[in-house]
Order: structure tokens, then sequence, then C-alpha cells
């Protein structure tokens, strides 16, 4: 698991559970890394106002 600060996963079904809510802008690249390795692309990142995709293009 990437980030286990921000990020752990199920004993029972293996699934992404996300530990913390929010995190500051100084959290980004931490988080656009897990969210980047994710095999599942079950990590989304959504900047607090809901719009756009924090600077994060699943593209790249």
């Amino acid at each position: 698991m990437f980030e286990p600060e921000f990020f752990d996963q199920s004993e029972d079904d293996g699934l992404v559970v996300q530990r913390v809510r929010e995190a500051g802008p100084e959290a980004l690249p931490a988080l656009r890394t897990a969210a980047s390795r994710c095999p599942a692309r079950a990590i989304v990142l959504v900047p607090s106002d809901g719009q756009g995709s924090a600077g994060w293009d699943p593209s790249d």
C-alpha cells in the first residue's frame, strides 16, 4: 500500500480505506503518487472546492 499515512487496505475485502478525509497542499505530491500507482484507479483526488482534479491528470 502506497502512502500508509493516508490509505490502508481492508483485511476483509482488500479494498482501499481512506484514513484522512482532507489533506493540505503539502501532501499533494504524495497523494498524486498514490493515485497514479493504484492499480484499480480507486484513488481519485478532488480539491476541497469540488472542482477540477487537484492538478492530477490520470492520463499523465
